[in-house]
């Protein structure tokens, strides 16, 4: 009985993980379509982080989780070139969750 009281917790874990999966996997297809160049962007600005924060919480929110992400830091930019942006850095949920993404 003590795995199935964790059961919903784990659940929560998973889905914060695959959705963090199908948000870099958006935010890549989104990146290459719009051929933009985010060689001089800076994903730890606030601005950056602004976006990062909106946009993984809609992704949460579409696929049914019951989070919201309340902050991101320590973002580092990963790569930046003119068609790709990869971001690496920390969220914080409103669970008070923390996981590094």
């Amino acid at each position: 009985m003590r795995l199935c009281s964790q059961e919903p917790f784990l659940w929560e874990i998973k889905m914060k993980r695959l959705t963090a999966a199908i948000f870099a996997g958006i935010t890549s297809l989104s990146v290459h379509a719009s051929a933009y160049d985010f060689s001089k962007v800076d994903c730890n600005s606030i601005e950056s982080r602004k976006l990062l924060i909106s946009e993984y919480t809609e992704v949460l929110k579409e696929n049914g989780a019951n989070v919201t992400v309340i902050d991101s830091y320590d973002q580092e930019t990963v790569k930046a070139s003119k068609n790709e942006l990869i971001c690496l850095g920390t969220y914080e949920f409103s669970d008070s969750d923390v996981v590094k993404v």
